[in-house]
This record gives C-alpha cells, sequence and structure tokens, in this order.
C-alpha cells in the first residue's frame, strides 16, 4: 500500500502545478543518505552498548527503547534500567494507599549516564547534520 503511495506521488508529477512542487521535495529526499548513514550508526552503536549492560532485554525491546530515546526523545530511566514494577498497598482501616518504590538496580548510574549522553549528544550532533 505504502509503494503504491509512492506511485501515485510519481503520477502527479506529471500535473505541471503539482509537479514543479513535488519535484524538490523528491529530490531532497535523496540527499538524505548521509545523513541516514551518521543516524544508523549512532542508533546502532547505541543499541549495542545498551544491550550490553545486560538489562533483561532482548535485542528487539532494545532497539525500540533506544530509537525512542535517540530519534523520538522519549526515554524513561526507570524503563531503561528494567526495574520492578512497583507495588501498592492499601490500609483498609485508615483509608490510605501507599506505593513502595522498587530499589536501583546494579546499573543504576551506567543507564542514566547513558540516557544523557544518548539523548542529549546523539541528539545535538544530529540536529547539526
Amino acid at each position: 500500500i505504502f509503494c503504491k503511495w509512492g506511485r501515485f506521488l510519481v503520477y502527479l508529477r506529471q500535473v505541471k502545478h503539482l509537479g514543479i512542487q513535488i519535484l524538490p521535495v523528491v529530490h531532497a529526499m535523496y540527499d538524505i543518505a548521509p545523513f541516514l548513514i551518521v543516524l544508523t550508526i549512532y542508533l546502532l552503536a547505541t543499541i549495542s552498548m545498551f544491550f550490553a549492560l545486560n538489562t533483561g532485554y532482548n535485542i528487539t525491546d532494545c532497539f525500540m527503547l533506544i530509537y525512542r530515546l535517540v530519534v523520538l526523545g522519549d526515554g524513561n530511566v526507570k524503563e531503561l534500567e528494567n526495574r520492578e514494577v512497583p507495588h501498592f498497598t492499601f490500609n483498609i482501616s485508615s483509608g490510605h494507599m501507599a506505593q513502595s518504590d522498587s530499589s536501583p538496580t546494579g546499573n543504576f548510574h551506567v543507564v542514566r549516564a547513558m540516557m544523557v549522553v544518548a539523548s542529549f549528544v546523539i541528539g545535538v550532533s544530529l540536529m547539526n547534520l
């Protein structure tokens, strides 16, 4: 289906008024190859670094977590660290609910440093390419 939309875009180039507007966009898509190569190398390096931490995620989960962190800027430290889900306790007599936070794992500082480096340095360097 995606290819059909691409073919439709090619057909629209034949209409004079639309083709003049579409051609620069289509040619600009060919010029992003060096950017995509640098992005891919950064992404693969960060994925392999995260996978080497042995946080309990498989390689596909590592890919999605790092993709969200590097490309989308959506990172959650507790999710990256793979902490246990917090437990909730409810006191029936007083009506209070308490949440127990899970303790940090052995990768506590490494994951935080990796998150800062990956989200800031890679993000800034990719914006300046």
